[in-house]
C-alpha cells in the first residue's frame, strides 16, 4: 500500500511551529518547501506481513507480557562480589530451574531493556489482552463484528 506521508508532515509542521527546528534549513520557508517536496517525491510503502503463526498467536504472545514485569522480587536471590544471582524458569522444563549469576552491570543493562520509554504505558489488568477475561471479551468482539471464532492452528489432544 503506497501512502503519502501525511502523519509525518503533520508532526513535522507542528514541531516547526513550536520552533523545534532551530537553525535547521527547514526552519525557513524555502527550506520547508524543499523538505516537503522531498517527502512527497518519495513513495512511502507500508509493509506488514502476516505473522508466522497468524494473528491469534501474536495476541496470545502479547497477552503473556501485559501484566508482568521483567523479573519479580521472588526470583532475585542476592548480590555477592558484583554478581547478581537470580532464579531461572525454563518453559520447556517447568519443574527444572536453577540459579544463575550475571555481573551487576550486565544484569542492570538487560533489566533496563524492559523498561518503557517516557510516555509509554504498560497494559496491566484491563483491556482486551487482560488474561482474566480475554476469551470472553474477544468472543464479545467477534459477535459485535459478526466474525466467526478462529479455527485453532494446532488441535491439542
Amino acid at each position: 500500500m503506497v501512502m503519502k506521508p501525511c502523519k509525518l508532515v503533520a508532526t513535522l509542521a507542528a514541531q516547526r511551529a513550536k520552533g523545534a527546528f532551530g537553525s535547521h534549513p527547514a526552519s525557513g520557508e524555502a527550506g520547508w518547501r524543499a523538505l516537503l517536496a522531498a517527502l512527497y517525491r518519495h513513495e512511502w510503502v507500508v509493509y506488514a506481513k502476516l505473522p508466522l503463526g497468524g494473528p491469534a498467536q501474536v495476541l496470545d504472545y502479547l497477552a503473556r507480557y501485559t501484566d508482568k514485569t521483567a523479573i519479580s522480587n521472588d526470583c532475585l536471590r542476592g548480590l555477592h562480589a558484583g554478581q547478581v544471582s537470580f532464579r531461572l524458569r525454563d518453559p520447556n522444563h517447568p519443574k527444572a530451574g536453577g540459579l544463575t549469576s550475571l555481573p551487576a552491570a550486565l544484569f542492570i543493562e538487560r533489566f533496563l531493556s524492559h523498561v518503557f520509554p517516557t510516555g509509554f504505558k504498560r497494559i496491566r489488568h484491563y483491556g482486551l489482552l487482560a488474561t482474566r477475561h480475554k476469551a470472553a471479551k474477544l468472543a464479545t468482539c467477534r459477535t459485535l463484528l459478526d466474525q466467526p471464532a478462529p479455527v485453532p492452528a494446532v488441535i491439542e489432544s
